[in-house]
């Protein structure tokens, strides 16, 4: 979180994500974890720097 002239804001986000799916490979797992970063409609309202862990458990 930073401070602003108007106040604060949220700059970044780290998004840990371990996931039992069965059926699914990890190339898989990693494809749609990362366009479900990409289109999640939170993180363009916040215009917050996201980063993604994400792993199968």
């Amino acid at each position: 979180m930073g401070q602003e002239a108007g106040g604060f804001r949220i700059a970044a986000i780290h998004l840990v994500l371990k996931a039992n799916v069965p059926g699914i490979d990890s190339g898989r797992f990693q494809e749609l974890a990362r366009a479900t970063k990409e289109n999640c409609p939170v993180s363009k309202v916040l215009n917050a720097e996201i980063t993604l862990d994400a792993r199968l458990a």
